[in-house]
């Protein structure tokens, strides 16, 4: 998963996508794209197409795609 990450050059805040990858056996940021400084992270936002799609967390997807498949099976009666 990606993440925003901010990186102070000189006094200046600059910002990248970043990914974290294992290299030689180590995790390690690596980016899969610059932006630059704040305000273009700014103008990058506040662009039309980004505002026209929506943004989605999908942090427990997961869980909630076991539990739909355990329901369809029959498996899953709302236990707690």
């Amino acid at each position: 998963m990606a993440s925003l990450q901010k990186r102070i050059v000189k006094g200046r805040e600059y910002w990248s996508i970043v990914e974290s990858k294992r290299i030689n056996g180590k995790p390690s940021p690596v980016i899969v794209e610059y932006i630059g400084n704040t305000k273009k992270l700014f103008e990058r936002i506040q662009d039309n197409s980004i505002k026209d799609s929506s943004l989605k967390s999908y942090s427990h997807g997961d869980t909630y795609a076991l539990m739909a498949i355990a329901k369809k099976l029959e498996i899953y009666n709302g236990w707690r």
